[in-house]
C-alpha cells in the first residue's frame, strides 16, 4: 500500500512541477530561512541527481559554542531554537514532525517543543544550560499497528565545561494514524532539517557559532548524500546566519550575511562523540579523587600513570586497575565505558631528631609513625621523649618534621658516697639532684654533707661527694645527760661541776678526769661519777681536832693562870 501511495505521489509531482537541471539559485527565494543543514534529497554533480531515503530515526548532533538572539518585534524577543524535523509518510498524506530546543538567550534556559501535524506541544520543564552546550536531537518513530508511536527525544553531552554520560531523555510523545516513516525524496518535498532560527518566528542572532552534523539511522549513523544550508519547513527563521564548510566536512553555522544554497554533494562528516569514559581514580578504596568525563571519536587506550604527584610531598601510586584495554568508539548506538584505578595515597617526609639524623619515610595516608623513647648518643648521654608521641600521617605534612623539640638529653651521672655506695642514673640536663645531709652508717656513726647540698647536672660526669665522718658524744650527768655529734679527728672537753667535798671521774669510753680533753674518733659514752673525797675531808677533820685540842688547851692554861 505505501509503495501504491509513493508512486502516486511521484507520478503527481511529475504531472504538475516542471523537473530540469537546477542551480542552488533555483531552490530558494530570498526570504528568511532556517539555517544550518537540509537534505532535499538531490545532489549536484555537473547535474542534478536525485535521491530517496527512508528511515524510522533522524539525528541532529550539535555543539554550541556562542548564542545570543534578540527580537523586539517578537512575543519572546530572546528567544532562538534549534529545530529537527523532517517529513513523514503517512497513509494520508505527508505530515511534518518537528521537535526543537527553544532557548532563552537571556538567562542561558532552554524547554522543549515539538510539532506534529500542524500542532504544536510544548514541555513546560526548563533547564540550565552553560555553553559550550553539546547532544544530540533525536525522532523516532515506532510502527505500533494500528499507530505510529512518535518520541521527541535529545541528549545532553556536554553542559559547559562538564561531559556528561548519555541520557536518553524522552520529554514528549504523539500518535500517527497508520505505519509511518521518514522520508527524504526531492519530488515528494521530503526533506530532513536541522536548522537555527527563532521560536516560530523570525530573529536576529547577535551572537552564534554551532557545529552541526546531520544523520538518519541505518543500523547505525548515517549521513544524508548531501546538505543545503537552509530550511523551508522549519518554524522558525533567521536573516542573518550563514554556514562554514571546513575540513573533513566539519560544518558551522555563524552570524554572517546569508548564502542559501549547496553545501556539499559529498557530506562525510567526521565522527560523533558516542562513546563516554568514565576514567576514575580511587584513592585509599573508599574516597573519588577525580575522575575524568569524556568522549572519543577515534581509538583510546585506557592507561593509568603509576604515579600521580598530587602535592608538594603527596604522591598517589597505582595499586590495582579493574580493566585497562582499549576502546574502539563505535557509530552505532551510545556505550558507557566506566574504568577504574585503584591508589594509595602516600607523603613522603623526614623526621629530624635532635641528634641532627634525618629518617625518611613513604606512608600510606592515616599510618602511624611511633617516635622511639630513647635515641643513645654514646654510653653516657642520650635524648628521651617527654611523652609518648604518635604521629598520623596526612597530607598536610611539611617534607621535613622537626622533632627535636619533643626530647630531652640525658646524661649518665655517677654519684660515689662515702659509705662506699655507688649510685648510677640518667638525669635530665638542667635538672638538680639533692645529697642527702646525713647517711647513717650505724645508731652512734654518720657521714654528714659538707658544702652545697645539690648537684647540677651539665654533663656526664663521676661525682664523689663531699662527706665527713662524724661519731656521737653521749655524756651523762646523773641528773641530766648530753648527745651530739662530733666530727673525726674532733675534740671534746670532758668538764663537769663537781661539788665541795667530792672528786669526780668520767668512766666509759675513756675513763677521763671531769676536765680532761679526748680526740673523737669513735663513739664517745662517759658517765660522770661522783665520789667523797675522803683524804680531802681526813685532813679538814684533823684540822678541825687539832684546833679544838688547841682551844682546850688555851682555854685551860687561861683557866689556871687565873687560879
Amino acid at each position: 500500500m505505501r509503495a501504491l501511495l509513493v508512486v502516486f505521489l511521484l507520478i503527481t509531482v511529475f504531472i504538475t512541477v516542471p523537473f530540469a537541471h537546477l542551480s542552488s539559485a533555483q531552490l530558494v527565494s530570498t526570504q528568511p530561512k532556517p539555517v544550518g543543514l537540509v537534505s532535499y534529497g538531490i545532489c549536484q554533480d555537473g547535474k542534478n541527481i536525485t535521491y530517496n531515503i527512508t528511515t524510522q530515526q533522524i539525528i541532529g548532533y550539535f555543539k554550541i559554542l556562542s548564542l545570543k538572539a534578540l527580537n523586539l518585534t517578537s512575543t519572546y524577543p530572546y528567544y532562538a531554537s534549534l529545530q529537527l524535523g523532517g517529513t513523514v509518510l503517512t497513509p494520508h498524506g505527508i505530515e511534518w514532525v518537528q521537535e526543537s530546543l527553544v532557548f532563552n538567550t537571556q538567562n542561558n534556559t532552554f524547554f522543549v517543543a515539538s510539532y506534529n501535524n500542524g500542532e504544536q506541544t510544548v514541555n513546560s520543564t526548563v533547564i540550565y544550560y552553560t555553553l559550550p552546550l553539546a547532544g544530540y536531537l533525536i525522532i523516532s518513530l515506532i510502527n505500533n499497528s494500528p499507530y505510529t508511536l512518535v518520541k521527541f527525544q535529545y541528549v545532553i553531552i556536554q553542559n559547559g565545561s562538564r561531559s556528561l554520560p548519555p541520557r536518553v531523555i524522552t520529554p514528549i510523545t504523539a500518535k500517527i494514524q497508520g505505519n509511518a516513516e521518514f522520508i527524504v525524496n526531492y519530488y515528494l518535498k521530503g526533506n530532513v532539517e536541522l536548522v537555527f532560527g527563532g521560536y516560530n518566528s523570525v530573529t536576529n542572532f547577535t551572537s552564534l557559532y554551532s557545529q552541526l552534523a546531520l544523520f538518519y539511522n541505518e543500523s547505525g549513523l548515517r549521513p544524508f548524500p548531501s546538505l543545503y544550508n537552509y530550511g523551508t519547513n522549519a518554524t522558525g527563521s533567521s536573516s542573518d546566519l550563514f554556514t562554514i564548510l571546513g575540513s573533513n566536512d566539519n560544518i558551522v553555522v555563524a552570524v554572517g550575511s546569508p548564502n542559501y544554497g549547496l553545501i556539499t554533494s559529498d557530506y562525510q562528516p567526521p565522527k560523533v562523540p558516542l562513546t563516554f569514559i568514565n576514567q576514575s581514580i580511587i584513592v585509599n578504596g573508599v574516597g573519588l579523587y577525580k575522575n575524568q568525563l569524556f568522549y572519543i571519536t577515534s581509538p583510546y587506550n585506557v592507561t593509568f600513570p603509576t604515579t600521580l604527584k598530587v602535592g608538594e610531598n603527596v604522591f598517589l601510586y597505582l595499586e590495582k586497575v579493574d580493566v585497562e584495554n582499549e576502546v574502539i568508539p563505535n557509530n552505532v548506538i551510545f556505550q558507557v565505558y566506566n574504568f577504574t584505578g585503584y591508589y594509595d595515597e602516600k607523603v613522603i617526609f623526614s623526621l629530624l631528631y635532635p641528634n641532627f639524623s634525618i629518617v625518611g619515610y613513604n606512608l600510606s595516608i592515616n599510618s602511624i609513625v611511633t617516635l622511639p623513647n630513647i635515641i643513645n648518643i654514646s654510653n653516657n648521654e642520650r635524648y628521651v621523649l617527654t611523652k609518648p608521641i604518635n604521629i598520623s600521617v596526612n597530607t598536610s605534612m611539611p617534607l621535613l618534621v622537626n622533632v627535636s623539640g619533643l626530647y630531652i638529653p640525658q646524661y649518665l651521672v655517677e654519684i660515689e658516697y662515702p659509705n662506699g655506695s655507688v649510685i648510677t642514673n640518667w638525669f635530665d640536663k638542667g635538672s638538680v639532684v639533692t645529697l642527702p645531709k646525713y647517711i647513717y652508717v650505724s645508731p652512734t656513726e654518720r657521714y654528714t654533707l659538707v658544702g652545697q647540698d645539690y648537684i647540677y647536672i651539665n654533663s656526664s660526669n663521676k661525682v664523689i661527694a663531699p662527706y665527713q665522718t662524724e661519731y656521737k658524744v653521749y655524756l651523762n650527768y646523773g641528773s641530766f645527760s648530753v648527745t651530739y655529734w662530733v666530727k673525726n679527728g674532733g675534740t671534746v672537753s670532758l668538764n663537769a661541776f663537781v661539788p665541795p667535798f667530792y672528786e669526780g671521774k668520767w668512766e666509759g669510753t675513756y675513763n677521763a678526769p671531769v676536765g680532761a680533753k679526748v680526740v673523737v674518733n669513735q663513739y664517745i659514752q662517759e658517765t660522770l661519777v661522783l665520789r667523797p673525797n675522803i683524804p680531802l675531808i681526813s685532813v679538814l677533820v684533823l684540822i678541825l681536832v687539832l684546833v679544838f685540842l688547841g682551844g682546850l688547851f688555851w682555854w685551860r692554861v687561861k683557866k689556871v693562870a687565873k687560879q
